[in-house]
This record gives C-alpha cells, sequence and structure tokens, in this order.
C-alpha cells in the first residue's frame, strides 16, 4: 500500500502493526484445501457414492464430455464459453491422471444452488459444491493492468460501474443500488456501463436506461477512495482487484463463494459493510470520513488477505491438491458403473456457507428446480 507523504512514521507503524494482528484472518493452507472441497468432501472422513445418486444427472461428466462433440461446435455450444471453463477442467483432470474417471461438474456462473461435490467456480446458496482456481481464470485472477495511486490523492467519493447482471428480486442486487442512489449526490457516482442479459430487451431496456453512464477502464475506478462491490450472476467479478486497490471497498455481506474465500472476509476488517439494499451507503461514506485511519487499517489488512493468492505455482498446486483430493474422496466414478446418467437422483438439503463444514448430511430431497428468470422494474 502507497499512504501517501503527509502519513507520519509512527501512523505507518501503528497501521502495519493493526494490519499484522489480522493476518490471523487469513487461513491454513490445510484450512483452504478443506473449504475448496466443501462440505461433503471437506471433513477428513468425506466421501460421496456416484452410485447413490443425490446430485442432478446432468452434472455428470467425462473428460470426453468437456470436448467439442464435432469440429464445427460452436463455442457457446451449452449457453457459456467453453474454453474457459470446460478446456481448462479438461486439461486440469487430464494432468492430475483421472481422465478414466467420471465427476461431476457445472460450468458457467452459478446462479442457484448445486447439491453434490460439482465441479464449480462458485457456489451460491449451498456448500457442498468444490471449488477451482482454472474456470474463467482470466476475468478473476488477471493481473492488475492499471497504475494505481495512494489513497490521499484519490478523489473523496464513492464509485461504481458494472452490466445489468443478477437479478432485482435479489436482496443485494445492483439494480437496487443504482435505483437507490445513481444520480442523487454528487459524492456517490453509481450506475450501470450498459445494459445486458434480460435489462437489455425491448419493453425492459427502457426503464433501465436513465441509469447507464458507459463503460469505463479500470484507471477510472482506481481515481476513487471508496469502491463499492456488487455481485451480478454469481460474484463481484472485480471484487479479487478492488481488495488490492488502495481504495477502502464498501459492500454487503457476499452471498456467493469463490477461490478468493469470501466468508473469510470480515465486515471492519477487511471491508467496510453495507445493508443488502445499499440503503445505508451514504451513512457508510460518512463513517469513513470520520474514520480515516481506521479506513487504512482495513485496506492494508485487505492487501495482506491477498497476498496468499499471489504466488501462481503454489495456487496451482493447491488446485492439483484439491482435484486430487476429489478423487480419492469419489466413489462409483470409474467411466462404466451401474447408474444411468437418466436415473432420478435425490438431493439432501446444504448450509448456506462452506466455511462451516459439518461432519454428516441431511436426510435426501428432491433437487431443487433451476431458478427461474425474473426482471425487475424501478419504482416509480
Amino acid at each position: 500500500m502507497v499512504l501517501g507523504k503527509s502519513f507520519g512514521w509512527l501512523e505507518r507503524s501503528i497501521l502495519l502493526f493493526f494490519a499484522g494482528r489480522h493476518c490471523m484472518s487469513v487461513p491454513t493452507t490445510q484450512q483452504r484445501l478443506r473449504y475448496y472441497l466443501g462440505s461433503i468432501l471437506g471433513p477428513e472422513d468425506g466421501s460421496f457414492n456416484l452410485d447413490d445418486g443425490g446430485y442432478e444427472s446432468h452434472h455428470l461428466q467425462t473428460v470426453g464430455d468437456l470436448g467439442p462433440s464435432h469440429p464445427e461446435e460452436p463455442a457457446y455450444a451449452r449457453g457459456y464459453l467453453r474454453a474457459i471453463y470446460d478446456a481448462p477442467l479438461k486439461k486440469l483432470v487430464e494432468r492430475a491422471g483421472f481422465h478414466d474417471r467420471r465427476f461431476l461438474y457445472a460450468g458457467n456462473d452459478r446462479v442457484a444452488p448445486d447439491y453434490g461435490p460439482v465441479l464449480a467456480k462458485n457456489r451460491r446458496g449451498s456448500g457442498e459444491p468444490v471449488l477451482l482456481r482454472c474456470l474463467n481464470i482470466g476475468r478473476h485472477w488477471r493481473a492488475t493492468e492499471a497504475r494505481d495511486t495512494p489513497f490521499d490523492s484519490k478523489l473523496d467519493k464513492v464509485f461504481w460501474r458494472g452490466g445489468s447482471t443478477g437479478w432485482d428480486y435479489r436482496p443485494s442486487s445492483r439494480m437496487k443500488l443504482v435505483r437507490s442512489w445513481s444520480g442523487k449526490r454528487g459524492d456517490i457516482d453509481v450506475a450501470f456501463s450498459h445494459l445486458c442479459q434480460e435489462y437489455a430487451l425491448p419493453g425492459v431496456k427502457e426503464s433501465w436506461e436513465a441509469f447507464v453512464r458507459g463503460r469505463v477502464p479500470r484507471r477510472t475506478f482506481l481515481k476513487h477512495r471508496y469502491l463499492v462491490s456488487a455481485e451480478g450472476n454469481d460474484k463481484d467479478s472485480g471484487l479479487n482487484w478492488k481488495l488490492r486497490a488502495n481504495s477502502v471497498v464498501l459492500m454487503p455481506k457476499p452471498v456467493a463463494e469463490s477461490w478468493l474465500m469470501e466468508p473469510f472476509l470480515q465486515p471492519f476488517v477487511h471491508y467496510v459493510p453495507l445493508e443488502d439494499d445499499f440503503s445505508d451507503l451514504a451513512e457508510r461514506l460518512a463513517w469513513c470520513r470520520a474514520n480515516d485511519r481506521r479506513c487504512r487499517i482495513i485496506m492494508e489488512t485487505a492487501h495482506a488477505f491477498m497476498r496468499q493468492f499471489d504466488d501462481t505455482a503454489a495456487e496451482e498446486e493447491l488446485e492439483m491438491a484439491v482435484i486430487r483430493a476429489y478423487f480419492a474422496r469419489m466413489r462409483g466414478n470409474r467411466l462404466y458403473s451401474n447408474i444411468s446418467p437418466t436415473s432420478t437422483v435425490q438431493c439432501p438439503p446444504a448450509p448456506i456457507s462452506g466455511a462451516s463444514i459439518p461432519t454428516s448430511r441431511a436426510p435426501t430431497r428432491r433437487a431443487r428446480p433451476y431458478m427461474r428468470m425474473h426482471v425487475g422494474f424501478p419504482a416509480t
């Protein structure tokens, strides 16, 4: 972190001391492995038998399923860009030597709960999926290209831009953020960069176009002291680099979980918390201004949390440990088994957070249907 010339050596030492104390919140490698493996496979005696069901049948995959079905297959044949999801997973499984195994896998953003130890980029509403780093890695883990500036030299404003991903019915949706604050105050600059998904459709977009301000480069974000993080379809894809910035992150408690280990992020330690509907944004901005030193500690502690991800080789080694533990704890995962891919299966309830891992599973029940898409309109 760059602290600015006006900040003396004593204040700087105090900040680093308190940030060092909060480094205790950084989990160990073993804790991370257990967390990534999820609530079923995470415990030391965790295991799962594919022949017993407990998952949605379309999640059952083989390495062969991860490749194109024919040379002319469209890039979005499964509804998402397979080159950034299926291809890296295929490479990981083959490198680990499990090309002859079946596994559970769900590509793309996970917008609803998945049940069973499903290999996924993120989990939402269920602690059972197993998290991997390689899925859409470029979007979430690429290096910050823009040059950051000291906190003191930044604009004393709140800033946010993003697409209209997610859905208005969710408690902490981006729609609630822009509807509440876009154009309301000069020191709170939040707006959509563009409309997409359902909100770009004719008959819907007209209600939201007033909240669009256009796309901006990352360096524009980094000119501001306070950055809002708002989840979209799954997680905020910019949260990783925002926590590394010389700015303070303001956000509701994260719901989506990913390789970033969002449940380990603590309010007033790594970020300044907001209500789910963003109604207290102005109040929190006032708190930040009145607690400048506390904000600097929060910012430095966020940096300390993010440094655990800096060693690319170590992160790849940990991901390899996750995939090896996954196959070691899975049963009935040879290519030929007595379960049919079209079998009706039962899916158990799961804990909301993978940070709390139970040692046993609740009685099984039928899987939830896919989450329906709901389009919201601004209140008049």
